[in-house]
């Protein structure tokens, strides 16, 4: 029993012993696992931590991938807009460009006519100045003419007047004796006449401004000193002889030369042009009496002067259109660009556009800087016609708003002078 029990012992020490190997191979292998586990979880860990890193990163790729998605879809309706934007500013540009072209040929004829408008005014203009200096010629003829006649006939009547003197201190001193008046101071205020101071009177008349008809002047100072005679108040009868003297005679006689001289003055032809109104007012002054207010050189004023057309716009008599003007004002017609590059300086452009803003200087609403937006609303085009049409064009009516009415006047304006309107 002890040997059996003896080698059970040790068959049961080599099963512990065993047991124990296996168990602490199984031990060693257990903490190998664990350390693998520990591992594995480690992996599992960062495995995890990939993944998630891996799903934000997927998460935002996606964020950004429909981002773009998004922009790309913006971009092809942008695209899709700005075609066709493109094609409407090409349309437009094609119209406007054709709008511009045409616009460039009418404002061309616009000022092709407004310089052949100009042209024919300068051409009348010399016209009427070379006319106006052939009348004014004429007037100064006449005027001589006139003078000679006043100095011839005032020496008839100054021939005349000496005679009639002579008749008056005849008659004078016939009236003294047949009256049988005392001459006393004290009895008149005024004194008696004379023949020195009839002398006086005439010579002082015949010294004055020249007058329009000497007939009626000089008589008129004989009749004024008679009337202040003292012989008037006297009661007594005069001589048969004395009732009717010369100067009575010349002044009854009077109206009959004036209106002989009226008759002659009235013989000259009329002048049909208008004279200066310097010339005029000379002449007036010759014809005029500034002695005493005689109705008579009154009426022949009145009937000389009605001869006379007066024009306060009339100047200077110049030079009329020489050949050379002529050729110039064709030349201008031709190329009318051409005369205002030369009146301006540079281009015609820039010629032309300086044209168009002298012409429209004070006109409000009006800035001409440019041969494109500055015609756009029809406001310069109508101040351009404003200038020659005033009376068609109801300037401070327009506004930049109503392009239609400002073209359409415009157009009206044009064509009530002849100018066909194409646009």
């Amino acid at each position: 029993l002890e040997s059996d029990f003896q080698s059970f012992r040790d068959d049961v020490q080599k099963q512990l012993t065993e047991q124990k190997r296996v168990l602490a191979q199984q031990c060693s292998e257990l903490e190998e696992k664990d350390t693998e586990i520990a591992d594995m979880k480690e992996t599992i860990f960062e495995l995890e931590d990939e993944v998630e890193q891996h799903r934000a990163v997927k998460l935002h790729d996606n964020l950004i991938i429909s981002d773009l998605e998004n922009s790309i879809k913006k971009l092809h309706d942008q695209k899709y807009d700005m075609e066709k934007e493109i094609k409407t500013l090409h349309r437009k540009l094609r119209e406007e460009s054709a709008e511009w072209r045409q616009f460039q040929a009418d404002l061309q004829t616009a000022v092709v006519i407004a310089n052949d408008i100009k042209s024919e005014a300068q051409e009348e203009i010399g016209d009427l100045r070379r006319r106006l200096q052939e009348a004014q010629e004429k007037n100064e003829k006449m005027s001589k003419e006139l003078d000679e006649l006043k100095s011839k006939k005032q020496d008839e009547e100054r021939g005349r007047v000496y005679n009639y003197m002579n008749a008056v201190e005849r008659d004078l001193a016939a009236l003294r004796q047949g009256m049988g008046l005392s001459r006393r101071s004290s009895t008149s205020s005024e004194p008696s006449p004379t023949v020195k101071t009839l002398i006086k009177s005439f010579d002082s008349a015949s010294q004055g401004p020249i007058p329009s008809s000497p007939a009626s002047s000089v008589p008129a100072v004989v009749a004024a000193a008679i009337s202040r005679t003292p012989l008037s108040p006297s009661p007594m009868k005069t001589p048969p002889a004395a009732a009717v003297s010369p100067i009575q005679r010349h002044t009854i006689s009077t109206p009959k030369a004036l209106s002989s001289l009226v008759d002659k003055r009235s013989s000259y032809p009329e002048l049909s042009m208008p004279v200066s109104r310097r010339s005029s007012e000379e002449l007036k002054r010759d014809l005029s009496v500034t002695d005493s207010p005689n109705p008579a050189s009154i009426i022949t004023l009145g009937s000389a002067s009605p001869q006379l057309s007066l024009s306060s716009n009339s100047s200077s008599p110049t030079a009329s259109v020489t050949p050379t003007t002529r050729g110039r004002l064709r030349e201008e017609r031709k190329d009318p660009l051409a005369a205002l590059a030369r009146e301006y300086g540079g281009s015609k452009r820039n010629a032309l556009l300086r044209w168009c803003q002298k012409k429209t200087e004070g006109y409000q609403n009006i800035d001409i800087t440019n041969f494109s937006s500055s015609w756009n609303d029809g406001l310069a085009f109508c101040a351009v016609l404003h200038t020659y049409l005033p009376a068609h064009i109801p300037y401070q009516e327009l506004n930049s708003q109503d392009k239609r009415r400002n073209f359409t006047l415009a157009f009206q304006a044009a064509e009530s002078v002849g100018i066909k309107s194409t646009l």
